[in-house]
């Protein structure tokens, strides 16, 4: 049985069961929060048990019930073309006047597609279900970004399933609030410094489930999960410092490898960087590592070509990689491949 952990909510008042807010933030319905359980007396009254990944639940603190009401002031005043939602992960962007590791790729790249960051540290997909319900949507985008999941794997101790469930649970909700709005849901990224981290197999068998919520062109589905690991299945630091949070390397592979999708979301059509929105889907993926995969220029479902990839553990010897990095030689790889389908 898998371990079941704390879940909390601010200021949870046991007898009216509702969230008692700072009178800043405005009132929230009382139907967005759980209904109170029977707690045992000896338990802390604002611990309950880890909600279904499919269950709207706020921010579990004041600062991201603040962080949410701008939001929410910032969805009502427009203009917002692509919405960015998640955790940490998502947060680490930046945004307009806040500096964060993917700050350059963010304003060079994103931020001229009209494009907020409403990502929350610490999110899980309750949260964001929650937020959506209540407001971050009022922009109605052109298209949202979602990267959702890894703390309801390693934070909550969820099931790859029950997270599959809350982000599909996310996609319903965003089609319901604003149907014009196209969704790309990326894949969960890897974590952990090598392979056979327990946590890789959970992140991969999630990222199976929900390939299967995209149609290919209202909603996408993209994995980038191999641009960010060395050949060999490991994760460098210069990616992930932490082997969780993308520097801002990563965060240029993610511009990178997703600008030409948003372009083609939003209208504005494919050029030949659509190599850089590629995606590799594994054929052999034991153990996270990759010894052959099939590389997809353009999106799922859009009629793209799936080309075999043989991905060596050591290095290459070709003239189209002229790096000694692991990591760059694949990147090099997958966009010198593309390069050659699209001329």
């Amino acid at each position: 049985m898998r371990e079941q952990r704390a879940f909390r909510i601010p200021s949870f008042d046991i007898l009216e069961a509702r969230v008692v807010l700072d009178s800043s933030i405005g009132a929230v319905p009382a139907a967005s929060v759980l209904a109170a359980p029977a707690i045992d007396t000896a338990r802390q009254a604002t611990a309950l048990d880890v909600p279904p990944a499919d269950t709207p639940v706020p921010p579990p603190d004041q600062w991201g019930l603040n962080q949410h009401a701008q939001n929410v002031q910032r969805a009502q005043w427009g203009g917002i073309e692509v919405l960015f939602l998640g955790d940490s992960i998502t947060y680490g962007w930046g945004d307009t006047g806040r500096a964060a590791p993917g700050s350059q790729a963010w304003n060079a790249q994103i931020a001229p597609l009209h494009a907020a960051n409403f990502g929350l540290l610490g999110d899980v997909t309750q949260n964001v279900l929650w937020q959506i319900q209540y407001g971050e949507l009022n922009s109605k985008p052109k298209v949202a970004v979602l990267l959702i999941g890894t703390n309801n794997l390693g934070g909550l101790g969820q099931s790859p399933e029950d997270t599959a469930s809350g982000i599909s649970a996310i996609l319903t909700q965003i089609r319901v609030l604003s149907p014009q709005t196209k969704i790309l849901v990326m894949g969960i990224f890897p974590r952990g410094a090598t392979p056979d981290d327990p946590l890789r197999g959970e992140v991969r068998d999630t990222n199976a489930l929900i390939a299967n919520l995209g149609d290919g062109h209202t909603v996408r589905f993209l994995d980038i999960g191999l641009r960010l690991m060395d050949f060999d299945g490991t994760i460098p630091r210069s990616i992930m410092t932490d082997y969780i949070h993308p520097s801002a390397e990563a965060y240029q592979i993610w511009a990178d490898s997703i600008q030409a999708t948003l372009a083609d979301m939003l209208g504005q059509g494919l050029t030949k960087s659509a190599a850089s929105a590629g995606s590799l889907h594994t054929t052999a993926a034991a153990g996270g590592n990759a010894s052959q995969a099939l590389f997809q220029v353009g999106e799922p479902g859009s009629g793209g070509v799936d080309v075999p990839v043989f991905i060596p553990p050591a290095p290459l010897s070709t003239s189209a990689i002229v790096t000694t990095d692991s990591h760059a030689r694949k990147s090099d790889l997958l966009d010198a491949v593309s390069a050659e389908l699209l001329n």
